[in-house]
């Protein structure tokens, strides 16, 4: 069933840029970390004491959320043998909020997502940095689990 309450159709599927799932978890396709992912729905989804929650406006089609959305991640698959060993010594000696605060292996993702368009802000460590796109759609691949943002 879709946010409405209603069956979705193969319309529905087609234009589908946002899925909200049975836990009340959005997921939407970014195209700037070439993966998926999910954000707490208020009211919908149940979130530990502290975590974020989005407002949402319904829409698959044209989804808006607010606030903005923040995900911060280290990419560890892009260091070599050394580079790791160098990653984990800084873990164990500052910690993981350190490390996404201050590792050259850092990623992020902040964006606004407004009327089914993305607009990637200026702190994204990724190639759309400072644009706004359209969100693409949904494919039947993009339904499998999704990456957790902040």
């Amino acid at each position: 069933m879709g946010a409405a309450g209603r069956w979705l159709t193969l319309k529905d599927l087609s234009t589908m840029k946002a899925r909200l799932d049975a836990s009340g978890h959005l997921w939407y396709m970014c195209r700037g970390c070439g993966h998926k992912h999910v954000i707490a729905i208020e009211g919908r989804a149940q979130v530990a004491p502290g975590r974020p929650v989005w407002t949402w406006n319904g829409s698959t089609a044209a989804p808006t959320v607010t606030p903005s959305v923040l995900g911060r991640s280290i990419n560890l698959g892009a260091m070599t043998e050394d580079e790791h060993a160098e990653y984990e010594e800084l873990s164990r000696t500052h910690g993981a909020d350190w490390l996404l605060a201050n590792s050259p292996f850092r990623t992020c993702c902040h964006t606004f997502i407004t009327d089914g368009r993305i607009q990637y802000l200026s702190d994204c460590t990724h190639q759309l940095a400072g644009q706004t796109i359209e969100l693409p759609e949904l494919s039947p691949v993009h339904m499998g689990p999704a990456s957790a943002a902040e």
